[in-house]
């Protein structure tokens, strides 16, 4: 495994081991546009692929930026299964038009488009069709303070890969959703947060999602194939082993903070549960030779 990968596992997540994935992810959007246009070759939708190289040689910074978008991946995925459109195409390639939200501290500038009504991001499920800016940016900002004051490098690796934040409403019983997509690279889906202690557990935790994600779409840690599940503490019913693996890294994301932060009740309700479904997970014979010394360096940092 890379000296990055051993860092991402070990949680010490910095810009530098970050910007490769961003780099991989945006490829991974070429790859699937090119695809597209190989199989669909005589329509105005393979011209416009065109004009897109053509952008990419005279402002290649532009393109990144406008093909690294989040829903650009998802827009792709949707297509293979059906027929791309021109005028997703160029929606998608557009500048941001949604609400942008930001937070400061410290020099290090959070900024992210609210996602309530941009396409293709529906595959969070319902999202809050009318979320208040100002309330948005005013959590931000709390839950952004605790984020830098645990941890300088893994905030300015979110500021320079968080694009997107897609507002969810509350579960019925109040409790906050979230989620993330390998197929949305830097979006995050979450509730509105309360405080700032449930502001900043949801951007650690969804962030390590969007991260893992852009992983385990360019290497396998868990083997193809797999049908193995196994327990895990935040859920009543048996989980996938990259599932499994995905909910570890999260929580380990979540004990740094609170050990950072000296949440003392949260460490002491999640450290030994966390650990023991890594344990578990390890044990098992799900995991490929890199995902093994994945979760060992997890472990470690446990």
């Amino acid at each position: 495994m890379t000296p990055d990968l051993l860092e991402i596992a070990a949680g010490r997540i910095r810009p530098e081991v970050v910007t490769p994935w961003r780099t991989a992810e945006f490829q991974r959007h070429l790859l699937l546009i090119e695809t597209l246009r190989r199989k669909h070759p005589a329509t105005e939708f393979a011209a416009a692929v065109e004009h897109l190289a053509e952008t990419q040689l005279k402002d290649p910074d532009r393109l990144f930026d406008a093909l690294s978008a989040p829903q650009v991946g998802v827009w792709a995925m949707r297509s293979l299964r059906s027929a791309p459109s021109l005028s997703d195409l160029h929606t998608l390639v557009a500048q941001p038009t949604g609400p942008l939200l930001s937070a400061s501290c410290d020099g290090l500038v959070l900024q992210v488009e609210l996602g309530h009504d941009l396409p293709h991001l529906d595959l969070f499920g319902t999202r809050d069709p009318d979320p208040d800016p100002g309330a948005w940016e005013h959590a931000l900002r709390d839950g952004w303070r605790l984020v830098c004051a645990h941890d300088r490098d893994l905030a300015a690796a979110m500021a320079a890969t968080l694009r997107v934040l897609v507002p969810l409403p509350r579960e019925a019983d109040g409790r906050m959703r979230g989620g993330t997509s390998g197929w949305a690279f830097g979006a995050i889906a979450t509730s509105l947060p309360t405080d700032p202690m449930e502001c900043a557990e949801s951007l650690v935790h969804e962030f390590r999602h969007v991260l893992l994600g852009a992983v385990t779409n360019h290497h396998d840690l868990v083997s193809p194939g797999s049908t193995w599940k196994g327990r895990a503490p935040w859920r009543a019913d048996p989980r996938p082993a990259e599932a499994l693996l995905q909910g570890c890294y999260a929580y380990a994301g979540l004990i740094r903070l609170w050990r950072a932060l000296n949440c003392d009740d949260a460490l002491a309700t999640w450290h030994e549960p966390t650990a023991q479904a890594v344990d578990v997970l390890a044990a098992s014979d799900a995991l490929t030779p890199m995902g093994q010394e994945f979760a060992a360096e997890l472990r470690r940092s446990l």
